[in-house]
């Protein structure tokens, strides 16, 4: 359910995914002008006093398992329903298609991700669909290091390199890539013999691993073995020069289904970072990467929403941790690894968060504090927009920096030299293009900028604040384009809207080029009279820990009342009027948009649920699906009466009711082990056996050849352009 192959949490995007590419799913079937009726078989689960009816529970199928007949017959009508819909609007799609391909531009990959500077690596995606991995010295030369076509000539597909992890020396290179949503590992020897090898993953077991910290003399490294299951994990040793012989057990958590492990390694290096992290805590743990001979050394003792991270830098640990607090501060305790003591109390905080102005909190990631020789870099947050702050080695604020616009992500490029004096910084915005740039102490210079055929002159982009249901203020970002006479956002009125938000998991709504917001499919609506809105609602942490930390368990209603606040305040201001707003929602999305349709469907005319998390009870009762008891102590558990009750109101499925919905286009597909396919199949069944009228209703499946949680593979811009042309033409628009 969620989406752990790029991360563990629900991709913090919103990213829109359609293909009407069914192969593999028994064969075209006729369509007619019927909906697609699917049976219904008595099922019920009592819990505590409630009795839980459930006709469409045959269609529960687990990750991997085959479709039984019935349920491939249905799936078969509903893409065939939907195909012989998408026949109808095939020219709108297609000229979208053509616009979107027109603003196409080459992200900026310029990633320092090697510990010294002889190299630079980076992907080269001039073959789109099998890119290569090249490193290069500062002088210019080039050479390849790992390409996909040479790798995997014999298959057909999409392939994609998702990160890379050099040896302290260069000599070898870790390589994981995927094809067609297929994770594979490789360990590149890029001296002596020039050796690879695979590097094996259980998947009969389905264990994965997604991180790897190389020793200090390249001959051994640490990688995560994790089940998707969530109910084992462990981080394991691996030597080059005894490859075969069985990998030691540095650390494990066995029979725990409520956290997994991440793995990564301190700014200088010399420290292998071990986390375990659940949604109740975060613990760190430290290994000294000289051989890994140590056993792991814990940073604070364990607590009840304490969520730790940690970073080193010469003879100290700077951790950040929130301590049971609601806010987030860093302080700096001495090194005392060589007494292997855990590190207690908060002696000498030196930096300390606030609602206003919150350290930026990376959920199951790297900490926001970045160490160098000379400096830290340290990522805050004003008004939910990052921004930076250098310090000295005492902690002694140097410099703020801050960048323009509406909404953007700041983010400090991976594994940088820990002796630089200055610092790579990636800004992805909404308008401006992405950019690179070289922080130092004299403040940011501009190196380089992605070329794209957008011109962000003609668009505006702007954030506001709009007061939610109980007071808070929500900032919303809003992009269109300002037509004669509109000087900001105050003077649109009567637009039509595109309302997106995702509110979950303590991540904010991201802005990225692969899996995010992406100018070059958005500016087709922006184009045609649509304002695209950005409701940063609660449930993220746009403003820090404590907005993430109101919505867990009973407090989770306020994301989809911060939501319909959103579309009620631009109503209000006759921006727009009811039922001229669009909404879409991705994974964790879909608990949003599914419950915003039962709740309000009167204020909108189309909807966009994409790989959606619907069906919130029935997925949660379920330990046998991926990552269903990790996420107990954020939904709740609904096994147990208590919290099945307080769940009750905000399961989509559960309360669809008899009422009028405007008109939905649902996305799933069947290898997809974040959100399994049969959250979507018995949505839509209950949807349109429940609704009221017969306002467009469509259900695609991707088969499992095509694509999985992102959407089709390699074909996002394809994706885009039909779910464009649902929403067009839901307003009458036809070209």
């Amino acid at each position: 359910m969620k989406h752990v192959r790029r991360r563990l949490h629900r991709n913090l995007s919103s990213f829109l995914f359609l293909a009407v590419n069914f192969a593999g799913l028994g064969g075209a079937v006729a369509a007619g002008p019927d909906e697609p009726k699917a049976p219904m078989h008595a099922f019920s689960v009592k819990v505590g006093t409630r009795t839980i009816s459930d006709p469409y529970h045959w269609m529960e199928t687990l990750w991997g398992q085959p479709l039984q007949p019935e349920l491939r017959t249905y799936i078969d009508e509903e893409n065939a329903f939907s195909r012989e819909y998408f026949s109808k609007v095939s020219s709108l799609r297609d000229r979208l298609l053509t616009e979107m391909r027109a603003r196409a531009f080459q992200p900026i990959s310029a990633e320092v991700s090697s510990p010294t500077r002889d190299y630079v690596y980076e992907v080269d995606a001039q073959n789109e669909d099998f890119p290569r991995l090249i490193r290069r010295k500062d002088s210019g030369a080039q050479e390849t290091v790992f390409d996909t076509a040479e790798v995997f000539s014999d298959q057909e597909g999409y392939a994609s390199i998702d990160a890379w992890e050099p040896s302290p020396d260069d000599s070898k290179v870790f390589v994981f890539a995927t094809l067609n949503g297929i994770s594979r590992h490789f360990v590149k020897e890029m001296s002596g013999r020039g050796e690879m090898r695979e590097f094996d993953w259980d998947v009969a077991n389905k264990d994965w691993t997604k991180a790897v910290v190389w020793s200090a003399d390249s001959l051994s490294f640490l990688y995560t073995k994790n089940s998707v299951l969530m109910n084992r994990g462990s981080i394991r040793l691996r030597r080059w020069n005894d490859w075969n012989s069985g990998d030691a057990v540095v650390f494990s958590r066995e029979n725990d289904e409520r956290s997994y492990l991440s793995l990564t390694k301190t700014s200088d290096a010399k420290y292998a970072r071990i986390q375990v992290v659940s949604y109740a805590y975060q613990d760190t743990f430290l290994v000294p990467i000289d051989g890994f001979t140590s056993r792991p050394i814990e940073v604070l003792p364990h607590g009840n929403l304490w969520f730790t991270d940690v970073d080193h830098d010469r003879d100290r640990f700077i951790v950040m941790t929130n301590q049971g607090s609601r806010v987030h501060s860093i302080f700096a305790v001495p090194d005392r690894a060589a007494k292997n003591e855990v590190v207690l109390g908060k002696s000498n905080c030196v930096i300390r968060g606030s609602i206003r102005n919150p350290i930026e909190w990376h959920y199951g990631y790297e900490m926001p504090v970045y160490a160098f020789r000379d400096f830290f870099v340290v990522v805050r947050r004003f008004k939910s927009n990052p921004y930076l702050e250098l310090y000295s080695k005492d902690f002694q604020l140097l410099r703020k920096i801050r960048f323009a616009g509406a909404h953007f992500d700041l983010n400090v490029l991976p594994n940088q030299p820990y002796g630089s004096d200055s610092v790579l910084v990636k800004r992805v915005g909404l308008l401006v293009p992405e950019t690179l740039y070289r922080v130092t102490l004299g403040g940011a210079s501009e190196i380089e900028r992605t070329k794209d055929a957008a011109a962000s002159e003609t668009y505006r982009e702007e954030k506001i604040f709009y007061p939610a249901r109980d007071g808070t203020k929500i900032p919303l970002t809003l992009v269109y384009r300002p037509k004669f006479g509109e000087r900001s956002w105050r003077d649109l009125r009567n637009r039509k809207i595109y309302l997106e938000g995702y509110g979950s998991y303590g991540s904010n709504f991201h802005i990225d080029y692969d899996n995010g917001w992406n100018r070059a499919y958005a500016l087709s609506l922006i184009d045609r009279g649509f304002v695209v809105a950005i409701a940063h609602i609660r449930g993220g942490a746009e403003n820090g820990f404590d907005w993430w930390l109101q919505t867990r368990g009973a407090g989770r209603e306020k994301v989809f009342h911060d939501f319909i606040s959103a579309a009620e305040f631009l109503i209000a201001r006759k921006t727009t009027r009811a039922k001229d707003i669009a909404i879409q929602g991705y994974s964790a999305g879909g608990l949003l948009i599914g419950n915003v349709l039962n709740l309000r469907p009167d204020l909108f005319r189309a909807a966009i649920i994409n790989a959606p998390y619907l069906d919130a009870i029935h997925t949660e009762m379920d330990g046998r699906i991926p990552q269903a008891a990790l996420e107990w102590d954020l939904w709740g558990n609904p096994n147990l009466p208590r919290d099945l009750e307080m769940m009750w109101p905000y399961a989509p499925y559960e309360q669809i009711s008899r009422q009028v919905y405007p008109s939905i286009l649902v996305n799933t597909a069947l290898d997809d082990w974040n959100v399994l396919f049969h959250e979507s199949t018995k949505y839509v069944a209950r949807l349109r056996s429940c609704r009221v009228g017969r306002t467009p209703l469509y259900l695609n499946v991707l088969s499992s050849d095509v694509g999985d949680h992102d959407g089709t593979y390699g074909k996002h811009e394809e994706d885009w352009a039909r779910n464009f042309a649902f929403v067009l033409d839901a307003f009458g628009i036809e070209k």
